[in-house]
């Protein structure tokens, strides 16, 4: 786990391409429930903050290449995560 400044992010398909594309997941946490509007929602934390910057700019541009094979499966791998609560509450 790195000690530099962290990515989060709530995209689940967003952080599926950072872990495809090498960017180490520090952990998941769930939101602080004082945050109505996003309660109980995951927050994936990712280490390399300007790295994955770089790939969510080009992500929301439509612009990022990924394997699709390998993206399908962190994509399964994340949410059986998210589904079965683990990692959750480390970052």
């Amino acid at each position: 786990m790195s000690t530099g400044p962290k990515f989060e992010t709530t995209d689940i398909v967003l952080a599926a391409a950072l872990k495809e594309l090498g960017v180490e997941l520090d952990g998941m946490k769930l939101e602080t429930p004082s945050d109505r509007y996003k309660r109980g929602r995951v927050i994936f934390v990712f280490s390399d903050l300007d790295k994955a910057k770089e790939y969510a700019r080009d992500h929301y541009a439509g612009k990022l290449k990924v394997s699709s094979l390998s993206f399908v499966s962190k994509l399964k791998e994340f949410k059986h995560m998210v589904f079965n609560k683990e990692s959750l509450g480390r970052n």
